[in-house]
C-alpha cells in the first residue's frame, strides 16, 4: 500500500506574489528568489519573474524564447507590461 504523503508531489515553489508570471514559473530554490524554472520547458535562469515573462512572451534580448509557449501564452506578455 502506497503512503499518500509520498505519492503526491510537493506544491511548486513560488514567491508570495499575485504576478501572473507565476502561472508559468516556479522558484528553483526558496533561498534564491531570482532563480526561476519554466514550468513549460524546464529551463532555469536568473532574473526572477520578469525574465520568465520575457521567456514565455518571446521578448528578445535577455533570455531565450520558450519553445513550448503557445501564441496565447505569448500574447499575455507582449502587451504593455514590458517596455
Amino acid at each position: 500500500m502506497e503512503n499518500p504523503a509520498t505519492s503526491t508531489p510537493p506544491p511548486p515553489l513560488k514567491r508570495n506574489s499575485n504576478d501572473v508570471g507565476w502561472e508559468y514559473g516556479q522558484l528553483c530554490d526558496p533561498r534564491v528568489p531570482d532563480k526561476v524554472r519554466c514550468r513549460l520547458c524546464g529551463k532555469e535562469f536568473s532574473g526572477g519573474i520578469y525574465r520568465m515573462k520575457e521567456h514565455i512572451g518571446h521578448l528578445k534580448g535577455n533570455v531565450s524564447a520558450c519553445p513550448m509557449s503557445s501564441k496565447e501564452d505569448q500574447e499575455k506578455y507582449t502587451s504593455t507590461e514590458h517596455p
